[in-house]
């Protein structure tokens, strides 16, 4: 009995529903919804590319903004072969390394990024984003930095960066 009063109910709100939808399409029965949808979906389609372009210069203007912040970071780069092998790791060849001073090298650094085509930059971004979202990814780098360090082993930022965010 309780599943016939729930399905008269149900068919009830459905006869309402489309009573009122009856009165709704009569009154908007001259807009062509198709052409409606169409354009709608082309203005999606436009506002999604623009905010794509804007997001690619985003990573530029973050790792112009945040990579000297790190870069001078001296418990992170003690040396300036730490910062060479870090600019190596983003692609950035620094001619001469062990000649430049350490503020020299960051500027080339930065104006290599500022040069750089957005698409090459998405594993520098990650990285940077990583270290200056999370606090605990920062520590984790310098721990292992200072363990290399300790050991007198090789510090490898391709490992350390494998490592912490578990790529190949």
């Amino acid at each position: 009995m309780i599943d016939k009063k729930n399905n008269s109910k149900e068919i009830k709100q459905l006869l309402n529903f489309l009573e009122e939808f009856s009165f709704i399409s009569k009154k908007f029965s001259r807009i062509n919804f198709i052409e409606l949808l169409q354009d709608s979906y082309t203005e999606n389609l436009e506002v999604n590319e623009r905010n794509s372009k804007s997001k690619k210069n985003d990573i530029k203007g973050f790792l112009v903004g945040y990579l000297p912040r790190v870069l001078l970071d001296k418990d992170l780069f003690q040396k300036n072969k730490d910062i060479d092998d870090f600019a190596r790791l983003l692609g950035i060849e620094i001619s001469r390394p062990e000649k430049r001073s350490r503020e020299e090298m960051i500027g080339i650094i930065v104006c290599d990024v500022h040069e750089k085509n957005s698409s090459d930059l998405v594993k520098a971004y990650n990285i940077i984003n990583s270290m200056s979202n999370n606090p605990l990814v920062l520590s984790k780098i310098k721990e292992r930095k200072n363990l290399s360090s300790a050991q007198n082993e090789i510090y490898d930022w391709n490992e350390v960066i494998k490592d912490i965010f578990n790529k190949d």
